[in-house]
């Protein structure tokens, strides 16, 4: 994640950490006395949460795992975890802050659409735990004390309550929770403007994390089962919180009556889940829950206001780890022993990071005087691409050159046939080669340029090239003067595979020898490149030719020359 997005979390968790210190509604001089009546339980209470967060990354990692293998250290995604449930602890609504947050910060290490489809099925397993702790908490009430008709119909509105949410909650790990939650998102007045924008941009996107989530629960069962063990054991440990503050008071208080306890004050303040620290909520849960296990009210107050500091301190431990151990690229690559590049060509090498039809669309308006803009060129451009595809045109000694006379050829007769272009012999023949000839020149002088860096990083990195390309890229790359730099060249022609299949990446890496976390892809595409690269467990930077291609979470380039101040 970038810095300036880290800094906005941070000053977001801070603020609100200064406005609940001013507006706690207790004396200073209460608040210590009762930090002194707590001893050495106070430290126990810190470090037992400590084991807490471990357990609930234990979890997170299990999911994560589920869907590929994953190149984050355990140490870093339990600090993600800890910020992330600091930023949960004061923001509104729950989930706003912390869920973002994490999804931005494991971004570069699995993709995005992998980083929200873990964040979103985690989250659901952390509530679904919930329910599950809830459900088990009646049944113990039930077994251990006796159940007058008031407590009666509690315990059925609680277990009626679990049991729909959590009808719900499996339909979702069933067929995924994003499109569902846009669509709610949808409906509400001031959300549904934007909602509806963004729904309709990454529909692809949320269906495909939507996949992700519904295919754990079908095909992993034991990963979808162990970590929602792990989240339910989480809820278990986290009550020796409950029974060590208690313990200052009684010793009459059993770890089943604080099952009991931490289970309906839970429930309390998750009800009242639009209030930052559930305020009010958690103190009012703790006060009757003791009352219905027949111990004074009073010692539930005091395990609220010991359980806020624990809190407290929690979340400025969080909000401490997010300035904590972030390192930029070249740290990474030092860490993870990068040992190779392998670079796209299409839009990385052969360009500044443009689109082919934007530099087709430049040279036509600039060096040839034909006003082309995107809509009356795509079709064209498009067309070629087919015709490229269905005629198969190139052979392997091709250069660059070959391949444009063929691609110019084919959108200047798509340009005269939709009526764009005049129909003149001139058209047809002589403008075609001369934008061949311009866009070779074009893409040649970019390379020339680019070369020293290449040769700068070919003496500390195995450099090689993975490209969608016609069955000649070694020509093209031999024409332009760089084929040497490369330890090998993948054409999807010749492989028989086309990205944005990772197989194609996969294989110009075993061919390698390497394994992918060894590898940092380097490339244009999102879809082609960024995607599959880290699908595949690769190191990703993405080149961007504007700031509006910057995708937050990854590291991104606008000029080659960066690879040099990054990896060198």
């Amino acid at each position: 994640m970038k810095s300036k997005y880290r800094n906005i979390f941070l000053a977001f968790g801070v603020v609100a950490v200064v406005i609940m210190l001013l507006t706690m509604n207790m004396s200073y001089e209460e608040l210590w006395s009762n930090l002194k009546r707590a001893g050495y339980y106070l430290p126990l209470i810190i470090l037992l949460w400590l084991v807490v967060y471990v357990i609930n990354t234990c979890s997170w990692y299990v999911i994560l795992h589920s869907s590929g293998r994953v190149t984050i250290p355990f140490w870093r995604l339990y600090k993600y975890s800890v910020s992330g449930f600091a930023l949960n602890y004061v923001t509104p609504v729950g989930l706003m802050g912390g869920e973002p947050y994490r999804i931005m910060e494991l971004t570069p290490y699995v993709g995005v659409e992998r980083a929200t489809s873990s964040v979103i099925l985690y989250v659901m397993m952390h509530i679904f735990s919930h329910f599950c702790f809830w459900m088990s908490s009646v049944l113990i009430y039930v077994f251990f004390y006796p159940v007058n008709w008031s407590m009666g119909i509690l315990m059925g509105f609680i277990t009626l309550f679990c049991l729909t949410l959590g009808t719900l909650f499996i339909k979702g790990y069933r067929h995924g929770m994003a499109v569902a939650c846009m669509n709610l998102a949808s409906k509400i007045p001031f959300l549904k403007k934007y909602a509806l924008a963004f729904a309709e941009k990454n529909r692809a996107k949320l269906e495909n994390i939507d996949k992700q989530i519904a295919l754990v629960h079908k095909q992993d069962k034991r990963s979808f089962y162990g970590s929602l063990f792990l989240e339910y054991l989480a809820r278990v440990v986290s009550c020796g919180e409950v029974w060590l503050i208690l313990n200052v008071l009684t010793t009459n208080v059993s770890f089943v009556d604080c099952i009991l306890i931490l289970a309906f004050s839970s429930l309390m303040a998750n009800l009242l889940f639009f209030m930052p620290m559930q305020l009010g909520g958690r103190e009012g849960g703790f006060a009757l829950a003791v009352n219905g296990i027949s111990v004074a009210g009073a010692y539930g107050v005091y395990a609220a206001l010991i359980t806020r500091i624990r809190e407290m301190v929690w979340i400025i431990i969080g909000l401490a780890l997010m300035k904590i151990g972030n390192k930029n690229v070249k740290d990474m690559v030092s860490d993870i022993k990068v040992k190779a590049l392998a670079f796209d060509f299409g839009g990385t090498l052969d360009s500044p990071f443009l689109h082919w039809a934007q530099v087709y669309i430049k040279i036509y308006n600039e060096k040839l005087g034909i006003p082309l803009t995107r809509e009356t060129f795509w079709d064209s451009y498009v067309f070629a691409e087919r015709e490229m595809e269905r005629l198969n045109p190139v052979k392997a000694t091709d250069t660059l050159r070959d391949v444009q006379n063929y691609k110019t050829r084919f959108q200047f007769d798509d340009l005269i046939r939709r009526g764009v272009v005049e129909d003149t012999e001139y058209n047809r023949t002589t403008l075609p080669a001369e934008a061949a000839r311009l866009v070779t020149e074009f893409s040649t002088d970019y390379v020339r340029q680019a070369k020293p860096v290449l040769e700068k990083l070919k003496d500390k990195y195995t450099l090689f090239v993975v490209s969608n390309y016609y069955g000649n890229l070694k020509s093209v790359l031999q024409s332009m003067g760089v084929a040497d730099l490369f330890h090998s060249i993948t054409d999807s022609t010749i492989a028989g595979m086309r990205k944005p299949d990772p197989a194609l990446w996969k294989l110009a890496i075993e061919q390698e020898g390497f394994q992918p976390e060894e590898v940092i892809v380097v490339g244009d595409s999102q879809r082609n490149d960024v995607n599959p690269a880290l699908s595949l467990g690769c190191h990703v930077i993405k080149c961007c030719p504007d700031e509006t291609a910057v995708v937050p979470g990854i590291t991104c380039i606008m000029q080659l020359s960066e690879l040099e101040v990054l990896l060198l």
